[in-house]
């Protein structure tokens, strides 16, 4: 096991600290020494990507609704996928849409 350093060996340590080029005390004012030409250039670039992604993404989901809705065009499609979304209740739900539906034109008239 590993001695515990000694008192003046910890003293002489925290003297070269203090001595030492790199440590700074911040003033209260943000330092422009760390600004590079090439962090900005790297995050445009990245901005770039970021907002190509969210276009790609944004058209992937117009293209599936798209999609989606010419395919339930045709009436044994949408029958099928009334049967799916109501878990095999798609009588009870044409019957409760065509009560909607009745109500509706009798509110327009």
């Amino acid at each position: 096991m590993p001695s515990a350093p000694s008192r003046d060996s910890l003293a002489d340590l925290g003297r070269q600290l203090d001595n030492a080029e790199h440590h700074e005390v911040w003033d209260g004012e943000p330092s422009d020494d760390d600004d590079d030409v090439s962090d900005i250039r790297v995050s445009k670039r990245f901005a770039r990507r970021r907002r190509a992604i969210r276009v790609l993404g944004a058209l992937a989901i117009v293209g599936t609704l798209a999609g989606g809705s010419y395919v339930l065009q045709q009436p044994k499609v949408r029958d099928e996928a009334l049967s799916f979304v109501t878990m095999g209740h798609k009588d009870a739900a044409k019957r409760a849409g065509h009560r909607i539906a009745t109500i509706v034109e009798r509110l327009r008239h």
